[in-house]
Parts: structure tokens; sequence; C-alpha cells
């Protein structure tokens, strides 16, 4: 992983990671990607946020950061398909209520454990 300093220089990574054409295969992916970006540069340019609850609100985008990169891994070797663009942003938006949990092999129903990164989980409030 590179040494990375800024939030700009973050998603500059993932931006390369999804590469020049994932805007144009998943407009509605790539939408999605666009607010989650902008709502964690939002967080991070407010110096008025207490320290815990901006790294919360990051933790939280950046779950379904990863879980988006995960599928953009995961239809470029054409494993995994799903139906609409849709349904993937809702079902990564449920997944991500775990997914720091999940990531250190907890199940999705375990007691959330104290920690910095598992301030980014939330039970499923669905």
């Amino acid at each position: 992983m590179e040494d990375i300093k800024t939030m700009q220089e973050y998603f500059t990574c993932i931006d390369k990671k999804f590469g020049p054409t994932f805007a144009d295969r998943y407009p509605q992916l790539n939408g999605y990607y666009q607010e989650l970006k902008s709502a964690c540069l939002k967080i991070n340019q407010d110096p008025r946020k207490i320290f815990f609850d901006s790294v919360k609100e990051l933790l939280i985008l950046d779950a379904q950061l990863q879980l988006l990169l995960e599928y953009e891994k995961l239809t470029q070797s054409n494993f995994h398909e799903v139906s609409s663009e849709e349904e993937m942003i809702s079902q990564i938006r449920k997944d991500s209520h775990s997914f720091y949990r999940e990531l250190v092999g907890l199940k999705t129903t375990s007691e959330i454990p104290i920690g910095i990164m598992y301030l980014g989980d939330r039970m499923n409030e669905c």
C-alpha cells in the first residue's frame, strides 16, 4: 500500500483501482462512489467535528467503499454479476453494517466489540 497522507491521496488510489472505464460501465455505482467520496472529503474538511464522530462517519463510509471495490474486482474476473446496480448499492449499504466484524471473522450477529475500527459497524437497522 502506498504511503497515503491526505484524503485526496486516498481517493486517488481508489480512482486508480476502479480504472478509467468504471464510470462508463457502471454509471449508477460511479454516482454512488462520488457521493461517498464527497461525504468523506466533507467530513475531513470540517474542523468543528469531534474526532471520534469523524472517525465513526469515515469508517461507515469506508466500509461501503471497500465493498464497492470488492464488487468491482469480482466483476472484472467475471465471477459475479448482479441484476442491477441499484440492487448492488442496496446490498453494499446493508452489508456495510457488519463489515468490520466480518473482516476479523466474526458473525454479522456478533456483539460489536470495543475498538476504534468497530465504530463503523452498526447493528442492522433493517
